[in-house]
C-alpha cells in the first residue's frame, strides 16, 4: 500500500473558501464554518465586478440558506424591503461585515440544521437598484465527513481533472479510495486532492475518517462521459421536446442546446440517475442534441430532466406539462385530480413530464366560426379573481352569465405555466405547458369547446417579451457573474435594450431560435387546444433597437409581421391583437396589414364618469381619429392594467349640492352613461371583469398584483344589476343594428356635452350625454327633421332645422334614434299591446283569453312569464328593459 502525502493545498475556484483573500468578494470566518457555531461573513466590494464598487452607501443582505439540491430557504425578510433585512456593517475600504449569531441555525431561524449544506447571499444598495449576482458560502456539520467535491453523479470528460475536497472537522486523518483502490491520505480534517478523470463511465470514490480512534466511511459516485455521438436526427422528429412514438413504446427526445458540450437525459425510466446509455447525440450540425428512448409504457406518466455539462439539470423548455416541487402540493386534488407526485427523493428544481398516450378528448363543437374583429366584444378575465376555486371547471359553470351580457369574445389572462401559483401570468415560465392552478389539459379543451358551443370566442393573453429566472432558457445560458443572460444565450438579450420599460429577461427576437420557437408555440395553442388567438403583451418591446420604443422601428414592424404572417399561414381566421402602444404609424401599418391593436381609454371614460371635462375627451376610441380605414382599435374603459372606475368615482368623484358622484347609486349611472359612449363607437371592444357590476376595489388595494375579492354578491344589489342589465341591452343593440357598424359617424366628445353620431343607411343613431355635475342645455346638429326616440326611456324627441335640442340633467344621457329599435305598441285582430317604457308597464288587451304572457328582454332572457291567465286585459309591471314577447 503506498501514500502520497502532499502538504500544498491547491485553490478551488468554485468553493468560495479557499480562494487568496484579495481576489475574494466574500469570505466567512471561522474558515469552515459549523451550522450550531457563530459565523462572521465579509463582503469585499472592491472585488465584486458589480455596480455596488464604489458604491459608499449603507449596504443590506439579502440571505438565506441551501440545502442539498435545493433552491433559497428561510429567507430572512422580504426582496425589496430593506428595513426587513440585515444591514452590513462598514469595515473601511469597501469591506463590511455581516454578523451570523448565535449560530447559524438560529439565525436563520431553522429546524432542521443537519441539512444546511450553504449559506446564500445578495447584497444590496439602500435602495435596491444596486446588487450583486447570488453568493454562496458552504456551510459544514460538526463531526460529519463533508465531501465539498465531486458533486453527487458530477459528469466530467476524458482527462478533465477531479477536485476531491473533505472537510471532516474533529478528524485525526482522511483516507481516499478511487474505485477501490486507495489514492491517497492527509493527517487532520481537511482533505485536497487531484485526480485524472481516465476511465469514462461510473467511477466511485471512498472517504474514510478516523475521529477519536472511530472509523467513518462516506462514498461518492461521478461519471466521465465519452464522446459524443454524432448523427441525423431521425425521421420521428416533429418537434423539439417530446415526440411520442406510442406504437413502438418509444419517444425522441430533441433538444436544441448549441455551444453546450454534452447533455444526459434523466427521469423515472432510469431511477434519476447518470446513464451512460441515456449521453445524448448530436445533430450533424452540431447544435441539437437528441435521443431516442425505448421500452416505455404507453399510459405511464414519467418524469425527465436534462443534465447539461454536467452542471445544469433542468426541465425541459418544450415541455407540455411541468411538475413542482415548491407549488404542486397546494393544488387541490378537485382541481388537478390524479396529478404526479414530485419525486423529491431523486432530484430538485423543476421537471418535465409526458406521456406516449395523452388521456384523449372528444370535441363536441365543430365547425365553429369565431365572430368577425370588428364585431368583437370582449371580457377579459384572471380565473383566480374571477371563481372562488380558480379553475377552469368552474368558469364552465359561470358562461351562462357571460352569455347573458352579450360578450362574444373571452381573453384569459396568461394560463401558460408561469412562476408560482397565484399571479397574473406575465412570468410566464414554459409556454407550452398549461398552468396546473387551473386544472387540467381537458379541463381547457372543455372550457373551450363550451365556449365555442355558445358562439364565444377564446383569446389568450401571450408573453412573447420576456420571462423570468424560472425559464429554462434562460438558465442554459446565465452569467453567474454579471447576473443576466450569458452572451452566447440562443433566446435572449443579456441587457434588454429599452431599459425605460424593461420586464425580467428579454428576448432577442431577432435570433432564428427565438424566433423558431414562438413560431411553434403560436400554432400550437391553436392546434392543441383551438383557442381562436392571442393578445401579444408588450410588443412594443419586440425589438433590439436601443430607447423606450417611443420612436416608429421598422425592424419591430417587420418581426411582427413575420410572427403573423406565419400564424396566418396555418390559420387564416386567427385574432392577433397587440398591446403595442407604440408611435401611430406603426400602429395604422400593423392594423392595415390585418392586427388588432390595444386602445387604452381608461383615463378618458373615468373623467367622464368622475364628472371631469379635463382628458376627458375619448375621441381617439375611433379608428378613423387614428388614420385607420378598418376598425382595428379593441378600445377599452378598463383592463387588467387600470384602476377601477367605480373606485375612482367613489373616491374623487364630483359633486355639485344635492348630486355626489361618491354616492353608489349615482356612480352606477355616471357608468352607465360612460359606457353608452364606448360602446356606440364602432369597433371592437374589451372590458375588464365585473365591470358590468361596476367593481370597486382598488388595483392597488392590497397591491397591485394581489388577489382581489370576488364580488358575485353584487348580483344581488339592484344598482349594480341594472347596470349588468344595461351593458346586456347595449352589447345585444350593438351587434342586431347594422348602424353600429357604419363607417359614417362622428364624434364631439372635447366639452362637457358630447355625443357619438352614427349614420347608416337604413338608421341614423345619436348618443348625447351630460358629463357635468350641473343641468346644462343642448343642441345637436343632425341631417333633417325627424322624430328620434331614446333607447332607454322611450321618451320622443323631434329634431328641427337641422338640431336636436335638450336639457340634460346632470349625469343624464340619450340614446336616440331615427327608427325605434323596439316596438312598443302591436296590434291585429285579436291582441293588442300598448307600452309606456317611462312607467316600464306593458298592457295586452285581447279579444280571446289570453293562455299565457312571456316577455324577453334585449339579451333574449325571458324576465316575465305567465300562463293561463284567462282574462282579455292584463297589466305588466317590468322592472327592466324590455325587447321582446310573444302571447298565446
Amino acid at each position: 500500500m503506498k501514500y502520497i502525502f502532499n502538504i500544498s493545498l491547491f485553490l478551488l475556484v468554485t468553493s468560495g473558501l479557499l480562494l487568496p483573500l484579495q481576489a475574494q468578494q466574500i469570505w466567512v470566518e471561522p474558515e469552515f464554518p459549523i451550522v450550531d457555531g457563530s459565523a462572521i461573513v465579509y463582503f469585499d466590494a472592491k472585488q465584486c465586478d458589480c455596480p455596488l464598487e464604489n458604491y459608499g452607501g449603507t449596504i443590506y443582505a439579502h440571505t438565506g440558506i441551501l440545502r442539498d439540491n435545493s433552491v433559497w430557504q428561510n429567507v430572512i425578510g422580504s426582496w425589496g424591503d430593506n428595513t426587513s433585512q440585515p444591514q452590513l456593517r462598514p469595515l473601511g475600504d469597501q469591506v463590511y461585515a455581516l454578523d451570523i449569531n448565535p449560530s447559524i441555525a438560529e439565525y436563520y431561524n431553522d429546524q432542521i440544521p443537519d441539512e444546511i449544506t450553504r449559506m446564500a447571499f445578495v447584497f444590496r444598495s439602500a435602495d435596491g437598484s444596486q446588487q450583486t449576482a447570488d453568493l454562496f458560502l458552504d456551510v459544514f456539520q460538526s463531526g460529519q465527513t463533508n465531501i465539498i467535491s465531486p458533486k453527487a453523479d458530477q459528469i466530467y470528460s476524458l482527462e478533465d481533472t477531479v477536485y476531491v475536497e473533505v472537510v471532516a472537522l474533529g478528524a485525526d486523518s482522511v483516507f481516499l479510495s478511487l474505485n477501490g483502490d486507495e489514492m491517497y491520505f492527509v493527517e487532520g480534517s481537511v482533505l485536497n486532492h487531484k485526480l485524472l478523470a481516465d476511465s469514462d463511465g461510473e467511477n466511485s470514490i471512498e472517504i474514510r475518517t478516523f475521529i477519536n480512534g472511530t472509523s467513518y466511511l462516506e462514498k461518492r459516485t461521478f461519471f466521465v462521459r465519452k464522446e459524443n455521438k454524432i448523427a441525423p436526427i431521425p425521421a420521428e422528429f416533429r418537434h423539439y421536446g417530446v415526440n411520442p412514438i406510442p406504437d413502438e413504446n418509444a419517444a425522441l427526445f430533441v433538444l436544441p442546446a448549441p455551444g453546450k458540450s454534452f447533455v444526459y437525459l434523466t427521469g423515472d425510466f432510469n431511477d434519476w440517475g447518470v446513464d451512460q446509455d441515456l449521453q445524448m447525440n448530436v445533430s450533424i450540425d452540431q447544435q441539437t442534441f437528441w435521443l431516442r428512448l425505448e421500452n416505455l409504457d404507453a399510459q405511464e406518466e414519467y418524469a425527465y430532466q436534462y443534465i447539461i455539462d454536467g452542471e445544469l439539470k433542468l426541465a425541459d423548455p418544450y415541455a407540455r406539462k411541468v411538475l413542482d416541487p415548491y407549488n404542486d402540493e397546494y393544488i387541490p386534488e378537485d382541481i388537478y385530480p390524479g396529478l404526479k407526485e414530485y419525486p423529491y427523493e431523486s432530484t430538485s428544481d423543476l421537471v418535465s413530464s409526458f406521456r406516449l398516450e395523452e388521456e384523449p378528448f372528444e370535441w363536441k363543437t365543430q365547425g365553429y366560426e369565431p365572430p368577425a374583429s370588428s364585431d368583437l366584444q370582449i371580457y377579459e378575465l384572471l380565473i383566480r379573481d374571477f371563481v372562488e376555486d380558480h379553475s377552469f371547471r368552474s368558469v364552465i359553470d359561470s358562461l351562462d352569465y357571460l352569455e347573458s351580457i352579450g360578450i362574444n369574445a373571452i381573453e384569459l389572462m396568461p394560463v401558460m405555466e408561469f412562476e408560482g401559483n397565484s399571479s397574473w401570468g406575465y412570468n410566464t415560465s414554459f409556454h407550452f405547458a398549461l398552468d396546473k392552478y387551473y386544472g387540467t389539459s381537458n379541463d381547457f379543451k372543455e372550457f373551450v369547446d363550451a365556449c365555442h358551443s355558445r358562439g364565444i370566442a377564446v383569446i389568450l393573453d401571450f408573453v412573447i417579451n420576456h420571462a423570468y429566472g424560472q425559464n429554462p432558457m434562460v438558465r442554459m445560458y446565465w452569467d453567474n457573474e454579471k447576473s443576466r443572460p450569458a452572451a452566447d444565450n440562443p433566446w435572449f438579450n443579456e441587457v434588454s435594450p429599452n431599459q425605460v420599460f424593461s420586464f425580467g429577461y428579454d428576448f432577442n427576437h431577432e435570433s432564428t431560435y427565438t424566433v423558431d420557437y414562438f413560431n411553434e408555440v403560436l400554432t400550437y395553442w391553436l392546434e392543441e387546444y383551438r383557442v381562436d388567438g392571442y393578445r401579444l403583451d408588450f410588443t412594443k418591446g419586440l425589438t433590439n433597437r436601443p430607447g423606450d420604443g417611443g420612436f416608429y422601428d421598422a425592424s419591430r414592424i417587420r418581426i411582427l409581421k413575420d410572427y403573423a404572417d406565419h400564424l396566418w399561414n396555418e390559420f387564416p381566421e386567427a385574432y392577433v391583437i397587440l398591446e403595442h402602444f407604440a408611435p401611430p404609424n406603426e400602429e395604422q401599418e400593423l392594423a392595415e396589414h390585418g392586427m388588432l391593436v390595444w386602445g387604452n381609454h381608461n383615463h378618458n371614460f373615468n373623467q367622464i364618469a368622475m364628472g371631469y371635462q379635463s382628458g376627458s375627451d375619448f375621441s381617439w376610441s375611433s379608428y378613423q381619429d387614428r388614420g385607420m380605414d378598418e376598425p382595428m382599435v379593441v378600445s377599452y374603459m378598463e383592463s387588467h392594467d387600470e384602476e377601477r372606475m367605480l373606485y375612482k368615482t367613489s373616491t374623487w368623484g364630483n359633486q355639485s349640492g344635492e348630486y355626489d358622484i361618491k354616492e353608489l347609486e349615482t356612480g352606477l349611472e355616471r357608468a352607465k352613461m360612460a359606457s353608452a359612449f364606448w360602446l356606440t363607437v364602432p369597433g371592437p371592444k374589451l372590458m375588464w371583469m365585473f365591470g358590468e357590476l361596476g367593481y370597486d376595489i382598488s388595483i392597488d388595494d392590497p397591491c397591485r398584483v394581489c388577489e382581489k375579492p370576488i364580488r358575485w354578491n353584487y348580483l344581488t344589489d339592484a344598482g349594480r344589476n341594472s347596470l349588468k342589465m344595461h351593458y346586456a341591452d347595449l352589447f345585444k343593440l350593438r351587434l342586431d343594428q347594422d348602424v353600429f357598424r357604419t363607417e359614417d359617424f362622428s364624434i364631439n366628445s372635447s366639452s362637457y356635452i358630447k355625443w357619438v353620431y352614427l349614420r347608416g343607411d337604413e338608421n341614423q343613431v345619436l348618443t348625447i350625454g351630460n358629463i357635468d355635475v350641473n343641468k346644462q342645455s343642448v343642441s345637436i346638429p343632425v341631417q333633417g327633421d325627424a322624430r328620434w326616440t331614446d333607447f332607454f326611456t322611450g321618451k320622443v324627441f323631434t329634431s328641427r332645422n337641422g338640431a336636436i335640442e335638450a336639457d340634460l340633467e346632470p349625469g343624464e344621457y340619450l340614446l336616440l334614434s331615427a327608427v325605434p329599435f323596439r316596438e312598443v305598441e302591436s296590434q291585429d285582430s285579436e291582441i293588442t299591446i300598448s307600452s309606456n317604457l317611462n312607467t316600464g308597464q306593458l298592457t295586452v288587451s285581447s279579444l280571446l283569453p289570453l293562455q299565457g304572457v312571456w316577455v324577453y328582454d334585449m339579451a333574449g332572457r325571458e324576465i316575465y312569464a305567465k300562463e293561463n291567465i284567462g282574462s282579455s286585459a292584463f297589466l305588466v309591471d317590468l322592472t327592466s328593459n324590455w325587447y321582446a314577447g310573444h302571447l298565446v
